[in-house]
C-alpha cells in the first residue's frame, strides 16, 4: 500500500513522511509554525538543551532529513523562515543536504512602507532557503510582468505593435564583430552584438530601426514578445495579504498564492509531485492545482485541514473534475514505515564541538557564519599575533557581555569565513591563554573567570594533516543578565552588532544604561 498524490492528511508530518517512498517527491516546501522564532537564534548560542526552541530545532532536523530522503535526485527544497531563525535553519540544511547544494536565498520583502510600522517584530521580510538534492535539480527561470514605468520604454509602434529600441553594439572589442554593415562600423572600443548573417536576417524580418537623423541602426524589441523581467532573489512585488483580500482565509500564517506559485514554478514542472508537511491554510495545495502539479499535504490542525478542503472545493469543485482524498493518522497506520535512520544534526555551534564535527581546514570555509553571536578575525601580522589577540580580547568580551554572549574566533577571515589560521608556537599558545585571562579579569564589574573559555584548535590541510604551529583561537563569552553595563579596564563600553562591535559613548551609553535599569526594575516587579 502506498500514498498516492492529491492526498490531504490530518496527521503528524513525520508519521506521513516516513511512509512515503524514497525518491518519490519533486519539491518539498517547509514553513513550520515555529512557536518562538525570536528566540531561535538565542538558543543557538546559549546551548540550553531544555529550551523549547532547541527541541523544536531538533524536530526540524528530523523533518529535513526525511525531506532529503523522499526527494528525487532532481528534487528541490524551499524552507521559508523569518530572518531570526534563518541562521539556525541553514545550519541544519547545510548538514543534511550539503553546503554545496545550497542554491540561493530568496528574500520576500512583504512590507514596503516605513520601518516604524514593523519595528515591534523587527522584520520586514521572510527568507526562503533553496536547496537541491543534487547538481541536476530543476531551476526554472521566473519572470514577472513589466510594471507601468518599464512599459513606458515602448514608445514606438509598427504593424506588430509597440516596441522599444535596443543597442545593436556592445562595449567589447571583438575583431570578428567590428565589420562594416549598411555603411556603419561600430565606434572605437565597441563591436556588433551579432554576426553579419544574424544582422541581415533581423533586417529582413523588419526588426531593425534606423531613423533619418541618426543612421546608427537599432534593434526593435516588441512588447508582445517580451517575457517580462526575471525576478531574481529579491521579491518586492508581492505584498502581504490584506484583511480585505478575497484570498485571505484568516489563517494566522497564511502566505500569498503569488509566493507559492513562483516557488512551484521555479522548482518543479507540470505533472510532478509537491509535498507540504505543514500545509496550514492550503496555499501550496491550491498553487499546485492551479499549475497542474500533483500534491501531498498534511497538518496536525483540524482547522487547517477544514480550511484547505473548503478552499479546494470552492476554487476547483465547479470548474474541473478535481479529486482528492482526506485522511487522518488512523488511515496512515496500515501503510508500512520506510526504514530510515536519523543522524544527530547540530542545531547550535556548541553541537559541532560536542559531536566532533568542527574541523578547521586551511583555505576552506567554516560551516557557520558571522552573526551577532559570532565574530571572525584575521591576524595579518605574523609576528604580533599574541599581542593582537590579547589587546582586543577585553573589547570583544565586553561587547558580548553587554549583548547576548557569544564567541570570537581568531584565524578566520571575516569577509568570506575562510580558515587562514594564526601562527603560534607552543609557548605563544600558553602566553595567549595566560594573558587573555589576565586581561579579562580587569573587566568591570567582575565576572567569574571560570565562565570564560579560551580554546585553541588545530588547523589541518585538505588531506587531514595537521599544519605545524597553525591554529584557530576561540574565546567563548557567557551571556550576562546583569542590569549594569560592562567596561574594559580603560573604561570603554562596547556592544555586539551583526558582524561587528560598536563602542558606546555619550547619548548611546546613557540610553543603554536606561534600558538595562528598566529591565532590572521590570524583573523586580515580575519575579
Amino acid at each position: 500500500m502506498v500514498i498516492t498524490p492529491n492526498a490531504l492528511f490530518q496527521a503528524d508530518c513525520i508519521d506521513l513522511m516516513q511512509r512515503l517512498d524514497a525518491e518519490s517527491i519533486d519539491l518539498v516546501y517547509l514553513d513550520p509554525p515555529l512557536s518562538s522564532r525570536s528566540n531561535i537564534r538565542q538558543s543557538v548560542s546559549t546551548g540550553n538543551e531544555d529550551d523549547s526552541d532547541y527541541q523544536q530545532l531538533q524536530f526540524i532536523s528530523r523533518v529535513c532529513q526525511q525531506a532529503h530522503r523522499v526527494l528525487k535526485p532532481t528534487g528541490v527544497l524551499f524552507f521559508q523562515a523569518q530572518p531570526l531563525s534563518a541562521f539556525s535553519i541553514r545550519l541544519i540544511l547545510n548538514q543534511v543536504f550539503g553546503e554545496a547544494h545550497f542554491r540561493d536565498e530568496i528574500v520576500w520583502k512583504y512590507h514596503q512602507g516605513p520601518h516604524s510600522r514593523t519595528r515591534r517584530s523587527g522584520t520586514q521580510h521572510d527568507a526562503i532557503l533553496h536547496y537541491s538534492k543534487s547538481n541536476k535539480s530543476t531551476d526554472n527561470a521566473i519572470f514577472r510582468a513589466l510594471n507601468r514605468d518599464e512599459r513606458r520604454r515602448f514608445t514606438k509602434s509598427d504593424t506588430r505593435g509597440p516596441f522599444a529600441l535596443a543597442d545593436l553594439t556592445a562595449s567589447v572589442v571583438q575583431p570578428n564583430l567590428q565589420f562594416e554593415w549598411n555603411g556603419i562600423t561600430p565606434a572605437e572600443g565597441r563591436s556588433w552584438r551579432f554576426g553579419l548573417g544574424t544582422l541581415q536576417q533581423l533586417e529582413q524580418d523588419g526588426r531593425i530601426y534606423q531613423s533619418g537623423k541618426e543612421r546608427v541602426p537599432r534593434l526593435k524589441v516588441f512588447l508582445n514578445e517580451n517575457e517580462g523581467v526575471e525576478v531574481g532573489t529579491i521579491w518586492t512585488d508581492i505584498p502581504r495579504l490584506s484583511p480585505a483580500s478575497k484570498e485571505n482565509t484568516q489563517y494566522p500564517t497564511q502566505k500569498p498564492l503569488g509566493v507559492l506559485e513562483r516557488l512551484l514554478y521555479k522548482g518543479s514542472n507540470e505533472g510532478e509531485v509537491v509535498l507540504d508537511p505543514f500545509c496550514g491554510s492550503g496555499t501550496t495545495v491550491v498553487a499546485a492545482e492551479r499549475h497542474q502539479r500533483r500534491w501531498i499535504a498534511c497538518d496536525t490542525s483540524k482547522e487547517a485541514i477544514e480550511i484547505t478542503t473548503q478552499r479546494l472545493i470552492r476554487e476547483f469543485g465547479h470548474t474541473q473534475p478535481m479529486k482528492f482524498s482526506v485522511g487522518d493518522a488512523d488511515s496512515l497506520s496500515p501503510i508500512p514505515v520506510k526504514r530510515a535512520e536519523f543522524k544527530r544534526v547540530a542545531v547550535r555551534i556548541d553541537d559541532f564541538v560536542s559531536m566532533g564535527q568542527i574541523e578547521f581546514i586551511l583555505d576552506h570555509e567554516v560551516p557557520f557564519e558571522e552573526t551577532r553571536h559570532f565574530e571572525f578575525k584575521e591576524i595579518k601580522s605574523p609576528t604580533g599575533a599574541v599581542s593582537s589577540i590579547v589587546n582586543t580580547s577585553d573589547e570583544y568580551a565586553v561587547s558580548f557581555l553587554n549583548s547576548e554572549g557569544g564567541r570570537i574566533l581568531w584565524g578566520i577571515r571575516d569577509r568570506d569565513r575562510i580558515v587562514v589560521g594564526v601562527r603560534l608556537s607552543y609557548q605563544d599558545r600558553d602566553k595567549v591563554r595566560r594573558d587573555v585571562s589576565a586581561k579579562l579579569n580587569q573587566i568591570e564589574p567582575r565576572v567569574d573567570p571560570s565562565r570564560y573559555r579560551v580554546e585553541i584548535h588545530e588547523v589541518h590541510d585538505e588531506h587531514g594533516q595537521k599544519v605545524p604551529d597553525l591554529c584557530v583561537v576561540e574565546m567563548i563569552v557567557p551571556a550576562s543578565h546583569s542590569a549594569e553595563p560592562y567596561y574594559t579596564s580603560g573604561g570603554d563600553a562596547w556592544v555586539k552588532v551583526d558582524g561587528n562591535k560598536q563602542k558606546l559613548k555619550g547619548i548611546a551609553l546613557t540610553d543603554f544604561i536606561r534600558q538595562r535599569l528598566a529591565r532590572r526594575s521590570g524583573r523586580k516587579r515580575n519575579p
